[in-house]
């Protein structure tokens, strides 16, 4: 099926199938890079044991095992930052089919009114703008407090008035009719 013949539903369900199995990659690999690092200790702990004790080998080889450590603790924080980006992208992909399928008001995300001043407008109680079910809840992608904030205050402040110069939309190309021709 071309993806222009997708509906919204079912791409936002195959990209949050997607990102899942990318999630379920990059747990594999964190288990991986965890039990490699332990690897490693109790590789270097042997190591040592063997040059220390027995003069098996020179002291100085010992410093591949930390070298080794280190490279594998770089790489595996670089799978959890990755797991974590895919963990993010489901969980955007599965609040954006809440709202393509009308159960975004069950998500139970929505913002309380203890922290907003929802007293600064007359009509933001009457309109259900913030609390369980709400608009702000519909709106909000915001993953900051400061976003948050941002689209509080959108919400809680009037429109702008429409003045003489916006009130009817103008194309840069658009010039008036003129009424007598000048050449």
């Amino acid at each position: 099926m071309p993806p222009f013949d997708l509906s919204p539903s079912e791409e936002y369900k195959q990209r949050q199938q997607a990102r899942e199995q990318q999630v379920a990659h990059f747990e594999k690999l964190h288990r991986r890079f965890g039990n490699l690092r332990l690897l490693v200790v109790i590789a270097t702990l042997i190591a040592a044991w063997l040059s220390l004790h027995n003069d098996v080998f020179s002291p100085w080889w010992l410093l591949a095992g930390p070298a080794a450590f280190l490279a594998l603790a770089v790489l595996h924080a670089r799978v959890l930052r990755r797991r974590a980006c895919a963990g993010r992208a489901v969980d955007f992909y599965r609040k954006g089919l809440a709202r393509i399928e009308d159960r975004w008001s069950q998500m139970g995300t929505g913002q309380t009114s203890e922290r907003i001043d929802t007293h600064a407008s007359l009509y933001a109680t009457d309109l259900d703008l913030f609390g369980p079910g709400s608009l702000f809840e519909l709106l909000s992608l915001a993953r900051t407090r400061m976003g948050e904030d941002t689209l509080a205050t959108w919400l809680l402040s009037p429109s702008p008035s429409p003045t003489s110069s916006n009130a009817t939309p103008r194309s840069p190309n658009f010039a008036p009719a003129s009424t007598s021709a000048k050449t």
